[in-house]
């Protein structure tokens, strides 16, 4: 999807049009999703093949001037310090090395899995990135750090990142006044710091960590928030956590890409342990749909507006390389997702495909973990257990953070 200010254009005019925005361009941003760098990454990692995995993006990553992902867990070999019925993830510290390698130097930390391993895995994560010459932001030993606004200046523009969480999740993760952990996406707090935020910078970017998981499309809820945010200020909101792609909007004011989806994510069997002690393993494997990943292009003028953006899809092989991908119904895909956006009666259609997807995720869940609905007969106790507590968490992730 290729989008240029005052509206969408197509044919050889735009092909020109397109090209003339971008001479006139200050700064070039690159946007993924979730870099989660679990399971086969840290094998990769220790034959010494880590940059394997992003070198066919490697040249589209590197042509921004500022390129910048949400790193889903710290980089540490430090234990989990959350319960062992809770899937953790980490990655492999010679990871920082290879992001930057691959062009990153901005990294959002403000999501549900980066305190998994305590916060001296964090820090430890902050002093590695820095150390390669990656800033970040959205966490940090109080809430006041945590809600600190990165700002670069980058061809004489001022830019400002902010990050939030908005998952609900039951082991320590959110920052306090006296307590360390990620910002957490309160619209109250939010709305506070882009006004802080705007007032020094140009341009101002909001990653948001949220949005229900395996859902193609963003909740109204989301829609409502991400309004009020570039109302306030933001230029540019960029959302993770889904697992899948969601639609983009051009906003009087601003761009809001609600989902890049999986950027890296390795299938694993999670092996754990339920609260009565049982121990299991849980296989896991990334959907069709979770394997679909874009590249967000974004160009801003000296002024600060938003030239042009692209949505350049890709994919995530199971050999964990991230490639571009060329086929003319990808490309479709990402346009008429966006579309999507604008149909009527939008809230009912989310609800029914948000109960369809989550219904279809659940079931799956819960087949791989104990195959109950395939062996009725055997049902115990603790299956209707284990059944009330995913939709406890079905719940409290439709809920998020109030």
């Amino acid at each position: 999807m290729r989008c240029v200010a005052g509206g969408d254009r197509t044919g050889p005019a735009a092909v020109s049009g397109q090209t003339v925005m971008e001479s006139l361009a200050k700064v070039r941003l690159v946007a993924v999703g979730d870099i989660a760098l679990n399971g086969g990454y840290e094998e990769l990692a220790r034959k010494g093949r880590a940059q394997e995995v992003l070198s066919a993006v490697t040249p589209l990553l590197q042509e921004a001037d500022l390129t910048l992902g949400n790193l889903e867990g710290p980089l540490t070999e430090r234990p989990p310090v959350s319960p062992p019925w809770r899937h953790c993830m980490r990655g492999h510290p010679s990871y920082a090395s290879v992001l930057r390698a691959a062009g990153f130097n901005l990294l959002n930390l403000a999501n549900n899995h980066i305190m998994d391993y305590g916060w001296d895995a964090v820090a430890e994560t902050i002093e590695r990135a820095t150390a390669a010459g990656i800033r970040v932001f959205g966490a940090g030993r109080d809430l006041a750090t945590a809600r600190q606004a990165l700002q670069v200046t980058v061809n004489g523009l001022k830019v400002s990142f902010l990050g939030y969480c908005g998952v609900a999740v039951r082991n320590p993760l959110y920052a306090a006044a006296n307590q360390p952990g990620v910002a957490p996406a309160s619209p109250t707090q939010i709305m506070e710091d882009i006004a802080a935020a705007r007032g020094e910078s140009d341009l101002l970017v909001v990653c948001m960590h949220w949005g229900q998981e395996h859902v193609g499309y963003p909740s109204p809820a989301n829609r409502r928030l991400a309004r009020d945010m570039i109302a306030a200020g933001a230029s540019l909101i960029i959302g993770h956590h889904p697992h899948v792609l969601q639609g983009a909007e051009l906003l009087p004011g601003g761009l809001v890409a609600y989902s890049l989806g999986n950027f890296t994510f390795s299938d694993e069997d999670w092996v754990g342990a339920n609260r009565d002690g049982r121990s299991f393993v849980m296989p896991m494997r990334l959907s069709e749909a979770a394997r679909r990943t874009a590249v967000l292009k974004v160009d801003v003028a000296d002024d600060a507006r938003i030239l042009t953006h692209e949505l350049i899809p890709a994919y995530l092989g199971a050999d964990l390389r991230v490639t571009p991908d060329l086929r003319p119904e990808r490309a479709r895909e990402l346009r008429e997702s966006s579309a999507d956006l604008s149909r009527r009666g939008y809230t009912f259609f989310w609800w029914a495909t948000m109960l369809k997807s989550r219904a279809r995720a659940v079931a799956r869940q819960q087949s791989a973990a104990t195959a109950v609905w395939r062996r009725l007969h055997r049902l115990r106790p603790r299956h209707l257990r284990g059944v009330l507590q995913i939709l406890g968490r079905e719940w409290e992730q439709l809920r998020g953070v109030k």
